[in-house]
Protein backbone atom coordinates (compact mmCIF):
# COMPACT_ATOMS: atom_id res chain seq x y z
CA UNK A 1 0.00 0.00 0.00
CA UNK A 2 1.17 3.51 -0.81
CA UNK A 3 0.09 6.44 1.34
CA UNK A 4 0.18 9.96 -0.10
CA UNK A 5 0.20 12.93 2.27
CA UNK A 6 -0.92 16.28 0.89
CA UNK A 7 0.33 19.43 2.55
CA UNK A 8 -2.31 21.86 3.74
CA UNK A 9 -2.28 25.64 3.50
CA UNK A 10 -0.57 27.24 6.48
CA UNK A 11 -3.36 29.65 7.45
CA UNK A 12 -1.74 31.19 10.52
CA UNK A 13 -4.45 33.75 11.21
CA UNK A 14 -7.65 31.80 10.57
CA UNK A 15 -8.73 30.60 13.99
CA UNK A 16 -10.06 28.21 15.22
CA UNK A 17 -8.41 26.23 12.41
CA UNK A 18 -5.01 24.71 13.16
CA UNK A 19 -3.55 22.71 10.31
CA UNK A 20 -0.81 20.12 10.40
CA UNK A 21 1.63 19.06 7.68
CA UNK A 22 2.09 22.64 6.51
CA UNK A 23 5.77 23.49 7.13
CA UNK A 24 9.20 22.04 6.39
CA UNK A 25 9.60 21.18 10.08
CA UNK A 26 6.37 19.17 10.06
CA UNK A 27 7.28 17.39 6.81
CA UNK A 28 10.68 16.47 8.24
CA UNK A 29 9.10 15.27 11.49
CA UNK A 30 6.80 12.89 9.61
CA UNK A 31 9.36 11.65 7.10
CA UNK A 32 12.01 11.06 9.78
CA UNK A 33 9.60 8.65 11.47
CA UNK A 34 8.18 6.76 8.49
CA UNK A 35 10.20 4.76 5.99
CA UNK A 36 10.33 6.08 2.44
CA UNK A 37 8.91 2.90 0.93
CA UNK A 38 5.23 3.44 1.68
CA UNK A 39 4.60 7.10 2.51
CA UNK A 40 5.10 9.81 -0.06
CA UNK A 41 4.37 13.48 -0.43
CA UNK A 42 1.75 14.88 -2.81
CA UNK A 43 2.97 18.46 -2.74
CA UNK A 44 0.35 21.12 -3.42
CA UNK A 45 2.55 23.98 -4.62
CA UNK A 46 -0.24 26.52 -4.13
CA UNK A 47 -0.77 25.42 -0.53
CA UNK A 48 2.99 25.68 -0.01
CA UNK A 49 2.95 29.41 -0.84
CA UNK A 50 0.36 30.48 1.74
CA UNK A 51 1.54 32.81 4.58
CA UNK A 52 5.14 33.30 3.46
CA UNK A 53 5.55 29.66 2.47
CA UNK A 54 8.47 28.81 0.20
CA UNK A 55 7.48 26.04 -2.21
CA UNK A 56 10.78 26.28 -4.11
CA UNK A 57 12.82 25.36 -1.04
CA UNK A 58 10.37 22.57 -0.18
CA UNK A 59 10.74 21.02 -3.63
CA UNK A 60 14.54 21.20 -3.40
CA UNK A 61 14.62 19.69 0.08
CA UNK A 62 11.98 17.00 -0.29
CA UNK A 63 12.02 16.13 -4.02
CA UNK A 64 13.06 12.58 -3.19
CA UNK A 65 9.82 12.11 -1.17
CA UNK A 66 7.48 13.94 -3.57
CA UNK A 67 5.36 11.47 -5.55
CA UNK A 68 3.26 14.13 -7.23
CA UNK A 69 2.63 17.86 -7.34
CA UNK A 70 -0.53 19.87 -7.70
CA UNK A 71 -0.10 23.11 -9.63
CA UNK A 72 -2.18 26.22 -9.00
CA UNK A 73 -1.39 29.77 -8.06
CA UNK A 74 -2.61 32.26 -5.47
CA UNK A 75 -1.93 35.58 -3.76
CA UNK A 76 -0.05 34.11 -0.79
CA UNK A 77 -3.03 34.76 1.46
CA UNK A 78 -5.78 32.50 0.10
CA UNK A 79 -5.76 29.28 -1.90
CA UNK A 80 -7.40 30.80 -4.99
CA UNK A 81 -6.67 27.99 -7.50
CA UNK A 82 -5.53 30.45 -10.15
CA UNK A 83 -3.76 29.47 -13.35
CA UNK A 84 -0.01 29.06 -12.94
CA UNK A 85 0.78 32.48 -14.48
CA UNK A 86 -1.76 34.40 -12.40
CA UNK A 87 -0.32 34.62 -8.89
CA UNK A 88 2.81 35.12 -6.84
CA UNK A 89 4.41 31.71 -7.46
CA UNK A 90 7.05 31.82 -10.19
CA UNK A 91 6.35 28.54 -11.95
CA UNK A 92 9.36 28.96 -14.23
CA UNK A 93 11.48 28.61 -11.10
CA UNK A 94 9.40 25.58 -10.01
CA UNK A 95 10.08 23.91 -13.36
CA UNK A 96 13.76 24.88 -13.20
CA UNK A 97 14.03 23.09 -9.83
CA UNK A 98 12.18 20.05 -11.19
CA UNK A 99 14.76 19.83 -13.98
CA UNK A 100 17.69 20.57 -11.62
CA UNK A 101 16.68 17.81 -9.19
CA UNK A 102 15.67 15.41 -11.98
CA UNK A 103 12.34 14.94 -10.19
CA UNK A 104 9.90 12.60 -11.88
CA UNK A 105 6.33 12.14 -10.79
CA UNK A 106 2.70 13.01 -11.34
CA UNK A 107 1.54 16.56 -12.08
CA UNK A 108 -2.02 17.57 -11.30
CA UNK A 109 -3.77 20.86 -11.96
CA UNK A 110 -6.23 22.42 -9.55
CA UNK A 111 -7.03 25.66 -11.35
CA UNK A 112 -10.10 27.71 -12.10
CA UNK A 113 -10.63 29.38 -15.45
CA UNK A 114 -8.13 27.22 -17.36
CA UNK A 115 -8.91 23.96 -19.12
CA UNK A 116 -6.75 20.90 -18.65
CA UNK A 117 -5.27 21.38 -22.13
CA UNK A 118 -4.48 25.04 -21.41
CA UNK A 119 -2.80 24.08 -18.12
CA UNK A 120 -0.70 21.41 -19.82
CA UNK A 121 0.29 23.88 -22.56
CA UNK A 122 1.33 26.38 -19.87
CA UNK A 123 3.66 23.82 -18.27
CA UNK A 124 5.04 22.57 -21.59
CA UNK A 125 6.08 26.14 -22.44
CA UNK A 126 7.88 26.42 -19.09
CA UNK A 127 9.81 23.22 -19.81
CA UNK A 128 10.65 24.53 -23.29
CA UNK A 129 12.05 27.69 -21.66
CA UNK A 130 14.34 25.56 -19.50
CA UNK A 131 15.60 23.76 -22.59
CA UNK A 132 16.20 27.02 -24.45
CA UNK A 133 17.95 28.56 -21.44
CA UNK A 134 20.22 25.56 -20.90
CA UNK A 135 21.16 25.29 -24.59
CA UNK A 136 21.78 29.00 -25.19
Amino acid sequence: MTILLENLSNYKNYRPFHYIFTTAEEYKYVFDRISAGHVHFFFDVGHGAICEGDPLTIIKEFHHRIWGMSFSNNDGIRDLHLGIHQGLIDYQKVVDIIVETAWKGVLAFEVRGRSFNQSVDDVVKLFENVHITKCA
